[in-house]
Formats: C-alpha cells, structure tokens, sequence
C-alpha cells in the first residue's frame, strides 16, 4: 500500500472543531447533585496526568479508501506547545518513517517523506480553508483526556459555571454540557475512577459530530492515561471511526525538539492538500 500525507490528516482535519467563549451555566439538577458533579469534575483534574512531555508508541487505525488500515508510529506532545505524530510505512520488518505531522499553536507542519514534500501553514490558513475556528489547546486537550473550554489553556474547578449538568440514569456517570456559536460541547464523567471517558463536538441544527472516547487507563506515573482512544466521526450520511493505541507510554523522559523539514524537499501548498484530502 502506498504512504502519503493523505492517510493520517483527515483524522486531524475532522476533529479539530473546536470554538471559542461559553455563557453557559451549572443547570438541570439539584443543589446536592450540583454539588456532587462539581466534586466530580474537581477529581477528574486532580487525577489527571501532569507531564510537560508525553511520548509513546502509536498504533492508528484510520478508514483509508473506505477500509480500516493499521499504521504504526510514535505519538509526542510537548505540553502547550505542539504535538507530533509520527507514522510508519507498511513494511514488514523496516521501521521507515512515512509521515511526521506536527501541529503547534500557530502553525502545521506535515512532512511527506515517501514523496519528498512538505506543507508549513498557519492555523489561520487553516481555519479559512475549511471554515472552522481552531483552537490549538482544545486539539491538545483531546489527545491527552481532558475536559476544555476552547480558548483557555487549562481548566480548574472555578469553570465549573460554565457548563450545564445532567446525570446518566444507567451508569451514574456525569455528562457536562456547554453550547456556543453553534457547537455543542459534552464530557462524560465516571465519578468512580474520577475518568473523563469521551468528548463529543456535534452541530446544533444538523447530524455532524464527533466523539472521542477513552478506555484502558493505564499507570502514568502515579496517575493513569488512557492507552485506546477512538473516534467516531458522524457526517450525516456517512459515519467514520479512526482509533488510537498507545503502548510504551512514558512522561517528562526526554526533551522534544520542532520537527526539522529535509533539504530539496518540495513545498506543496495547504489548499492543494485539502483538495486531495477531498477525494479521498
């Protein structure tokens, strides 16, 4: 099978719908159930995994052509600064690095080793491209299994306002829930493991979503990280799931460096990249 950029970026392109500020506040419960979805919520950050720098080993499945493709590779985050994903060619027994991908909070860089090109493009390029506001920290958030507001770095409990709260009658799991601009924004809460299990994004006025789920918390440290993430992404008419393994997980083990673009390699613009993203 041939490698090229356009295996692993529709999974980024796709689940970066993310938005800015929330005017929401706590609703839908009791005072004592306000209370105690609070508590949840403070436990979930204060379990949550502290790194600067996360690297693991990666397996992706991604819906290539229609038909879910295994690729190995490496996943590293440097904390509010880029993740990198880094992806293998199918060869049996050869460890040769097909694409490497890095999205920072300013730009994405997508290296195409197998046929010597690159992109270097601002997120704002981005956004106008595929008409959606992006928000580096929210894409961040998502990779490493954490409740966001899109527009903040971080959130602690004093954000807890801006969310509405609902209980689950079956599992007793929280679901807190934020709309804006058009988006709804949902994060389900198991208040027994203090886990963020899934993420959804999904449109308001029609069928388009996504969903990030978490499972098979593995130790990190002294807390626990997520080792499968899957993704469900709802078009409507046509639904796709991508999913990430992570194996070897380790925080804070080594330093990060910015992916480094080879000499006479050839530029290849983002709206060229898109319109192949496309057809595909």
């Amino acid at each position: 099978m041939r490698i090229s950029v356009k295996n692993i970026l529709p999974l980024l392109l796709l689940v970066t719908i993310v938005s800015c500020k929330s005017s929401k506040r706590v609703s839908g419960g009791s005072t004592a159930e306000i209370a105690e979805g609070m508590n949840a919520l403070e436990a979930v950050i204060e379990n949550h995994a502290d790194f600067t720098t996360l690297t693991s080993r990666m397996r992706i499945t991604l819906p290539i052509k229609g038909n879910p493709t295994s690729l190995n590779g490496t996943l590293k985050i440097k904390r509010n600064e880029f993740i990198q994903l880094s992806v293998l060619a199918p060869v049996p027994l050869v460890k040769i690095e097909a694409t490497s991908i890095e999205i920072g909070r300013e730009q994405i860089t997508v290296i195409d080793r197998i046929n010597k090109r690159y992109v270097v493009a601002p997120i704002s390029e981005l956004k106008s491209l595929i008409k959606t506001d992006l928000d580096y920290f929210a894409l961040q958030a998502l990779f490493t299994n954490s409740v966001f507001l899109p527009g903040k770095k971080e959130i602690n409990s004093r954000d807890f306002p801006l969310f509405s709260l609902s209980r689950s009658a079956d599992n007793g799991d929280y679901q807190l829930f934020r709309k804006e601009k058009g988006l709804n924004y949902i994060f389900s809460i198991d208040p027994l493991h203090a886990e963020l299990t899934a993420s959804r994004v999904q449109t308001s006025s029609s069928p388009y979503a996504m969903e990030w789920m978490y499972s098979n918390f593995t130790p990190l440290g002294d807390k626990r990280f997520p080792s499968e993430m899957n993704i469900l992404l709802d078009g409507g008419s046509r639904t796709e799931q991508a999913r990430i393994e992570l194996s070897h997980l380790s925080a804070d083990s080594e330093d990060i460096s910015p992916i480094q673009i080879p000499a006479r390699y050839d530029e290849v613009k983002l709206e060229k990249l898109i319109r192949q993203l496309i057809n595909i």
